[in-house]
């Protein structure tokens, strides 16, 4: 089985919709700062530093879009460049409990600053268009790796 294409924030409200049991969505702000290292010319591309800033839970509805998502965030922190998020499913027809929202709202943020794998959340920048995260790249001092 395939799994569904998320174009937009739109298709991902609409498929979490589709659940049978109420989900929530979980969202980190999620704040970009460039990388103090470059080449032999002091140059780097596209290389960053992802760190979360704020995580909150929203009720999925059919009318949630993500201009009200951003307009809220702006009046938190507008430091913000991008929004990490996931669908955290409900169990026998209730949403999820909130004990399990914050588990997953903390797991998510902790996935981030440790670089772990991004790969099962979705991106989006300030104007809502999805962003492809690249996989860490591991660093190198003192000729050893650091994961």
């Amino acid at each position: 089985m395939t799994s569904p294409e998320i174009h937009s924030f739109s298709d991902l409200v609409t498929m979490a919709l589709g659940e049978p049991d109420p989900p929530q969505l979980l969202t980190v702000l999620i704040r970009a700062e460039s990388v103090q290292a470059g080449d032999e010319n002091g140059t780097t591309e596209g290389q960053g530093v992802l760190k979360p800033i704020m995580v909150k839970s929203h009720s999925l509805t059919p009318e949630l879009e993500f201009e009200r998502l951003g307009r809220e965030a702006d009046e938190l922190d507008d430091r913000w460049a991008m929004m990490m998020v996931a669908i955290l499913p409900g169990r026998d027809g209730k949403p999820p409990a909130p004990v399990d929202v914050d588990e997953n709202l903390k797991m998510m943020a902790r996935t981030l600053l440790t670089g772990g794998d991004l790969s099962r959340f979705l991106f989006f920048d300030r104007e809502g268009t999805p962003v492809e995260i690249g996989r860490p790249v591991d660093l190198v001092r003192s000729g050893s790796t650091v994961p």
